[in-house]
């Protein structure tokens, strides 16, 4: 007979595991560090340099053009077919002809953004750059969104045919070096990623009480929306607000906070669920990093967010909290001490902040310094870009805030591990394994070592990207590439209802019965072959160790 809790099947054999990581990691990183399109020459790259230990290879963009399509040079070139490994040649041409999942309405609003932009070009530069002479911003943000626009969508060579002038320069040394340091970070995470399968295996061997997913809830959800004004900010937060048609005082709170370019509506889902379940769930709108903002930032009649948005929105939530017990039908019905908040990318870093993680920009900056590590953290364009805030310190803590699921949030350069030791409140950190924004090593697993709370939890999410938990826009929506969104949003949105209940339910409520929802053999019942996920409470010593 089957015994009663197995790990799921894709878990054995380990070797086997089900989770991808797309390379290169670097590459979904620019879809939060560009945007905006200037006119330059209509002329493009006819020769490619290529520097390699202090010796220079002209390569014309024609013979570059057609090894991508054979696998082989010609025209002179030959010799390269015989001197380079084949391996390496296969490398190549996979890397040039390789689809980036990024749409040029993506890239446009940020390349307008000098806070991000800049940041960018030293991501980029060291490895990419025009002829000496040439403006090295301008021809990136042409070639980019010139290459994004090609029915093929943007690839490498792509962006070498659309880079504007006669001659692009491609430093191999750095590219090499990347490359060994991206293959490293990969085998890094896999190794993580096995540990922690292993361990689960172990535990879900010990029964921790009968889990079985929850249906939608017994209660009926109403719905009622307003348009509020911070007017000491002279800000507006739209907010809508879900709950159960039931009686009683104290029920029990949840904020949700979107992530940048999202809003209220891509959250709907689970708002609706929660409610439907006892809980009130309030859905602020930060209006200067939503869905519209970026629309109208892509349109040329508004900025993108800047490094303020990060203060702003911590201060948003505080201000709908202060705000939602002024209204006379909520007045004394809700437990306003004691609050949830869930926040997305954007608004994963907004929970973490209410939750007591300080910023400091100067050492975000310093943090930032580094081009190398620049290269490696993809999102470092939007993080690094908080270096600029004027103070030295921000702690936007709210004490009301009593247990934080910050999903796919961004920490690497964001946050030093003594500001999330800061964070003491029972804590879910859920992360995708492909998530080409926020890599799971460096922004999930890493920074969840970090974290003080004694009541924490790390959710990986096998496969699933970074946008596999979003729900419908209400808002103008960014149409996101098949290979951004994941193999299958549905099965991730079903798993996050799962886990969100589960986690405010055992912290926000105090059933203790509910933790079994967020134990290995919860897991074996929420995975799917596609996305099976994987739980931990405490990263494997031994995988630490080695890691260190």
């Amino acid at each position: 007979m089957k015994p009663r809790h197995q790990p799921p099947r894709c878990f054995r054999p380990l070797a086997s595991i089900c989770f991808r990581l797309t390379r290169p990691l670097w590459s979904g990183g620019l879809a939060l560090g560009l945007l905006g399109a200037i006119a330059l020459p209509s002329r493009s790259a006819e020769t490619l340099r290529v520097t390699w230990a202090d010796t220079n290879l002209d390569l014309p963009v024609s013979v570059l053009e057609t090894f991508q399509k054979t696998g082989q040079f010609d025209r002179g070139f030959g010799f390269l077919n015989v001197l380079v490994p084949e391996t390496t040649l296969k490398e190549a041409r996979n890397a040039l002809r390789a689809r980036l999942p990024l749409a040029p309405e993506v890239l446009r609003p940020v390349l307008t953004n000098t806070d991000t932009l800049e940041i960018f070009l030293q991501q980029v530069g060291s490895l990419i750059r025009p002829e000496p002479g040439e403006s090295g911003a301008a021809a990136l943000k042409q070639a980019l969104l010139t290459a994004s626009e090609q029915p093929q969508g943007l690839t490498l060579i792509g962006l070498i045919q659309s880079f504007p002038g006669p001659l692009i320069q491609i430093d191999l040394d750095t590219g090499l070096r990347l490359f060994r340091q991206i293959r490293a970070l990969e085998a890094e995470t896999g190794a993580m990623l096995k540990a922690i399968a292993a361990q689960m295996q172990q535990q879900a061997t010990v029964t921790t009480g009968d889990y079985q997913p929850a249906q939608r809830g017994s209660y009926t959800v109403r719905q009622q929306s307003w348009d509020w004004v911070d007017r000491d900010r002279d800000r507006r937060v739209p907010t809508t607000i879900y709950w159960p048609d039931r009686q009683g005082l104290s029920l029990p709170l949840v904020v949700i906070s979107h992530g940048l370019g999202e809003d209220r509506g891509n959250f709907a889902y689970l708002a609706q669920f929660l409610a439907s379940h006892g809980f009130v769930v309030v859905l602020p709108e930060h209006l200067n990093s939503s869905s519209r903002q970026f629309a109208s930032a892509a349109a040329g009649f508004a900025n993108p967010p800047g490094p303020q948005e990060a203060i702003d929105r911590p201060q948003d939530i505080r201000f709908v909290l202060d705000r939602f017990v002024l209204e006379p039908q909520w007045r004394n019905r809700v437990n306003i001490r004691r609050v949830a908040v869930i926040g997305h990318s954007y608004g994963g870093v907004t929970a973490l902040m209410l939750a007591g993680a300080v910023i400091e920009p100067e050492k975000i900056r310093a943090a930032c310094s580094s081009v190398d590590r620049l290269m490696l953290v993809p999102s470092a364009s939007l993080q690094c870009s908080l270096g600029r805030l004027p103070r030295d310190r921000y702690d936007l803590r709210d004490p009301r805030v009593v247990a934080i699921l910050p999903i796919s949030p961004f920490a690497s350069q964001v946050f030093e591990p003594k500001a999330l030791n800061q964070v003491q409140v029972p804590t879910l950190l859920w992360s995708g394994s492909a998530d080409l924004i926020v890599p799971t090593l460096a922004e999930a697993i890493q920074p969840f070592q970090h974290l003080g709370s004694p009541n924490k939890h790390l959710v990986i999410a096998l496969n699933a990207t970074h946008f596999s938990v979003l729900g419908e826009s209400q808002g103008p929506a960014t149409r996101l590439p098949p290979a951004l969104l994941g193999p299958s949003p549905e099965l991730g949105r079903r798993a996050l209802k799962q886990v969100s209940l589960s986690f405010l339910q055992t912290y926000l409520l105090g059933q203790r019965q509910a933790k079994a929802g967020l134990t290995p053999a919860a897991a074996e019942q929420l995975s799917n072959p596609v996305m099976p996920l994987l739980f931990s409470e405490q990263l494997p010593p031994a995988a630490i160790a080695q890691q260190n």
